[in-house]
């Protein structure tokens, strides 16, 4: 991923 939240890990969302 490229700028994601820590739950973000894994994942494909970024969150701002």
């Amino acid at each position: 991923s490229k700028s994601q939240s820590q739950a973000e890990i894994g994942s494909g969302s970024s969150s701002a």
